[in-house]
């Protein structure tokens, strides 16, 4: 009898220290919707640098996703312009392309002088 009693007492005190674990948060900085839907924090607009690391693969995921497999697309930024080169097979995916960048600058809050270059070839 003194087994069955050994295994709840066992199992409540293991549950109890793992449901303690919690950690305090801190606060975090301005967060926005992300590309996917997610939070994300709000990119600097304010430098190439910023541009080049957090814009440009957010519009390159957001542009692969509307692509999908079927083009061969890339994406850069020169001079505050977002440029999407590379080969799709139709006009319906380039127009995707360009609605997909123009969507993702939306939800970063980009400024408006970030433009869209669609220089997607039609193959």
């Amino acid at each position: 009898m003194k087994k069955f009693l050994i295994i709840p007492a066992a199992l409540a005190l293991t549950l109890g220290v793992v449901g303690c674990s919690k950690q305090p948060t801190t606060p975090e900085a301005p967060t926005t919707g992300g590309v996917d839907g997610t939070v994300s924090t709000v990119p600097d607009f304010s430098s190439d640098a910023t541009i080049v690391a957090t814009v440009v693969p957010a519009v390159a995921a957001a542009v692969s996703k509307a692509v999908g497999a079927e083009g061969a697309v890339t994406v850069d930024e020169m001079n505050n312009v977002i440029n999407i080169k590379g080969t799709v097979p139709n006009n319906d995916l380039k127009r995707a392309a360009e609605a997909a960048a123009k969507d993702a600058l939306a939800k970063m809050n980009a400024p408006a002088d970030i433009k869209v270059n669609n220089a997607l070839m039609v193959k």
